[in-house]
């Protein structure tokens, strides 16, 4: 899958890591720059006030761009994110590839956008190939 735009989900790290990305994060933005190779695109999404901060982190991982979605109201962030995602698709179009980890809000999120843009949703991969 060489030269596609991919997008990886990264969460906060919330625990002992806080200002930092889940290692899950990291391990998405891996695959990603993989899928991408030989002229793709890779960016990450994220949602929350501290994601804007950890912008650098995620470039030192391969992200070109970190998309920051403003966080809702709500303390799930499923619903929210996967609302903020499908508007940022019909701004700039949807990339290639979308992942999300298995999360309960990755999970969540992922169900919620499938949905919403009438796509299929592929769960619990442990290998990606074209």
């Amino acid at each position: 899958m060489s030269g596609r735009e991919v997008w990886a989900h990264a969460e906060p790290d919330g625990g002992e890591g806080a200002g930092a990305w889940t290692s899950m994060s990291l391990e998405l933005l891996a695959i990603a720059r993989s899928l991408a190779a030989d002229g793709g695109k890779v960016e990450a999404f994220a949602m929350g006030a501290e994601s804007e901060a950890m912008a650098a982190e995620a470039g030192a991982h391969g992200a070109s761009v970190l998309h920051h979605l403003p966080a809702g109201e709500e303390s799930l962030i499923g619903a929210p994110l996967a609302d903020a995602l499908a508007a940022k698709f019909a701004e700039v179009g949807a990339p290639d590839v979308l992942l999300f980890g298995t999360t309960y809000d990755g999970r969540d999120a992922a169900g919620r956008l499938s949905a919403k843009l009438d796509v299929p949703v592929i769960t619990n991969l442990t290998e990606l190939a074209e």
